[in-house]
């Protein structure tokens, strides 16, 4: 230690063994240093955590708990001339800052071990849960907001404070509107902002939607805050570029689009999109509206999903997974024959890029769903055997 200008503090300095699973009996082994010799010690502390030989932070545990009971203690005494904004603060810097310190250290200890600091860590959460409720947030709420996302009681106030701030500032939402935004993703509280902020960027300038718009897409479906920006883009440009859904109807019926994020097969077989657009357009379609507008909303969105144009009928356009396979083979010999010549006649329109007469359209009332009834058929076949090999 001399070579390297370093000299050691007797008066700090401990000895602890870690003895092995079958330690020796006789550990009475001393080191003599300097003018002093070294015994062993049964806890030795470094860096603010007690350690002992068996690695059970016993005394450990029970010291971060007893100084953390004594700050709760005078907090409580202090608690009515407080605000609760103060009380978080206090409570954050005096006993979860405690609880969070070299706790990986912890990992793999029993929860008889823990429990002390967990009680510690519900007591401390009580405080999160009542600034909550003092932010006129439903025991209801409180109670799925928790559920959905726990690390959310381990948040100080001040930054509970920031986020419900910066979504409101940034999407112009109203109090109650900010709640309701929080409450139905509350990961939006506990998660990265970077996130939310590239996908506010991309919702307006890539996608071209103004800030009222964005704020109206957002409050119907929150998750696409956090949602992939690769599928964001991709399921708008097939809608908006390839189908021509202009934006105002996007706006209008966002839980058509963005409802249900695309999955991986979506973009593989793009004409799945347009279906399920197209089906949910009309499924979901006001229940105040007429059988007239109705029935317009479903033909301009199956005029819309362009496979008409080629000839195609809505069924033509179904992956073939084994179960679309299976039912092929039961169709009646000329439905198959019809159906292989509207997909090579389509299939050919495709390479000249061109589309078939308007007359020649499939139109919206021809069209039905020869199909599907055979695919339903094989489903059901499927899970029938599947419950019967279970018994």
């Amino acid at each position: 230690m001399h070579s390297h200008h370093l000299k050691l503090n007797l008066s700090k300095s401990d000895l602890l063994f870690f003895p092995s699973s079958s330690p020796s009996s006789d550990l009475s082994i001393c080191v003599p240093l300097e003018s002093t010799t070294l015994s062993p010690s049964s806890s030795a502390k470094n860096l603010g955590v007690t350690l002992d030989p068996c690695l059970s932070y016993s005394q450990h545990i029970s010291t971060l708990a007893r100084t953390c009971r004594f700050f709760l203690s005078n907090i409580r005494r202090i608690r009515p001339f407080l605000t609760n904004y103060a009380t978080q603060l206090l409570v954050q810097a005096l006993v979860i800052s405690r609880l969070d310190y070299c706790n990986s250290l912890l990992a793999g200890l029993p929860a008889s071990a823990t429990r002390p600091l967990q009680l510690i860590q519900n007591s401390a959460a009580r405080l999160v849960v009542s600034y909550l409720k003092s932010k006129k947030f439903s025991p209801t709420a409180v109670a799925r907001m928790v559920s959905k996302a726990p690390y959310l009681l381990n948040f100080s106030v001040e930054r509970l404070d920031n986020r419900l701030g910066f979504f409101q500032k940034e999407l112009g939402l109203n109090v109650h509107k900010t709640m309701d935004l929080v409450t139905r993703l509350p990961r939006l509280l506990t998660g990265s902002l970077e996130p939310v902020k590239e996908n506010l960027k991309v919702c307006q300038i890539e996608l071209g939607f103004k800030e009222n718009e964005v704020q109206h897409i957002v409050t119907r479906i929150p998750k696409l805050l956090t949602a992939s920006k690769k599928k964001l883009t991709g399921i708008f440009d097939y809608l908006h570029n390839t189908m021509g859904i202009p934006h105002n109807l996007i706006v209008k019926f966002p839980q058509n689009a963005f409802g249900k994020i695309p999955s991986h097969d979506d973009f593989l077989y793009p004409e799945s999109i347009s279906r399920k657009f197209t089906e949910n357009m009309a499924a979901r379609a006001p229940v105040s509206a007429t059988g007239r507008l109705l029935s317009g909303f479903r033909k301009w969105y199956y005029n819309a999903a362009g496979f008409n144009k080629l000839g195609l009928m809505r069924d033509d356009t179904m992956y073939e997974d084994d179960d679309v396979k299976e039912a092929l083979k039961r169709l009646p010999e000329p439905v198959y024959n019809d159906r292989m010549f509207r997909i090579k006649r389509a299939l050919d329109l495709s390479m000249k890029q061109q589309v078939l007469p308007k007359d020649q359209w499939t139109k919206y009332e021809e069209d039905g769903n020869y199909l599907t009834p055979y695919v339903k058929e094989v489903i059901c076949e499927k899970k029938e055997k599947a419950e019967w090999n279970k018994k």
